[in-house]
């Protein structure tokens, strides 16, 4: 229909949230500003959610993705709330955050530099969204990133744990556990 025909249906219009539009703290990480903004936002998507498939577990995308959305929009909210915003950043901001601290939390359990390098990731986009402030929703970015962090530490709270992380009922609720899926591939 039309990107400013989108944004004023869905996009995370402040003032409309304000008046009780609540449902816009998500759609408007559904939003894109244009083809490149889309682009970026998928690859860096599809990459770190593969590692995060690979190294913490699949049932984790989702939720983590949602929660990393919603941490970035309520904190676009509470400090640029007056401006428009549009993109999945504080999601995948939620993906970098979970990252960060499974890197601190399971360092035995992973490569060398895995925390390194993430944090350097998170380094990389602070001074990106610096330098590209007009356009990046760096408060979003900022929400989605502690968010994120959050749902990483109190997933590895425990210092004994593994990796994959453990499936448990929770976990399971949007996708079959493995203990299940194994049971129903026996019968």
């Amino acid at each position: 229909a039309g990107l400013d025909s989108s944004i004023a249906r869905a996009g995370l219009v402040k003032p409309r949230v304000w008046q009780g539009e609540v449902w816009r703290l998500l759609t408007g990480a559904m939003l894109h500003g244009n083809v490149w903004h889309i682009w970026m936002n998928a690859t860096s998507g599809i990459m770190l959610a593969l590692l995060i498939e690979r190294t913490a577990h699949r049932h984790v995308l989702l939720p983590l993705w949602l929660l990393g959305a919603l941490g970035g929009s309520l904190s676009s909210l509470v400090f640029f709330p007056e401006a428009t915003s549009v993109g999945a950043s504080g999601g995948l901001m939620g993906f970098v955050g979970f990252l960060a601290v499974l890197g601190w939390k399971r360092k035995h359990l992973l490569p060398p530099q895995f925390a390194a390098n993430i944090f350097r990731s998170v380094g990389f986009m602070a001074v990106f969204g610096l330098l590209a402030w007009s356009v990046i929703d760096n408060a979003a970015h900022l929400g989605g990133l502690l968010t994120g962090g959050l749902v990483g530490y109190w997933l590895c709270r425990y210092q004994e744990g593994g990796l994959p992380l453990p499936d448990t009922g929770w976990r399971t609720v949007l996708g079959r556990s493995e203990e299940h899926t194994s049971e129903l591939q026996s019968r």
